[in-house]
């Protein structure tokens, strides 16, 4: 089954230990990606490609720090963090993409 016109993924609420590598592959994936409330403690680097992607919810995870993927989604408008064991956020979190 080809997934390539998916614009929202709701995987949320289902203890998810890791995220597959491939839905990195999800190029066209733009409005929503739900993955809170799950068990995850890091996003595969294949994330990085969701350019397109405006919203990102990884709440009510385990994540130690921000996983570099999410600094590299430059289409991002808003990103949901809560209830994870973050304590700082990276630098590059806070650069402004040179294109916009």
């Amino acid at each position: 089954m080809r997934m390539s016109a998916l614009r929202t993924l709701d995987p949320g609420h289902n203890q998810l230990r890791r995220i597959p590598a491939a839905l990195g592959e999800l190029v066209d994936l733009s409005d929503f990606l739900y993955l809170h409330d799950n068990a995850l403690k890091e996003l595969p680097p294949s994330l990085g490609r969701l350019t397109r992607l405006r919203y990102l919810n990884i709440s009510e995870n385990e994540f130690e720090s921000l996983p570099d993927a999410v600094t590299e989604m430059s289409g991002l408008l808003e990103l949901r963090v809560t209830d994870n064991r973050l304590t700082t956020l990276p630098a590059t979190i806070f650069q402004a993409d040179a294109a916009a």
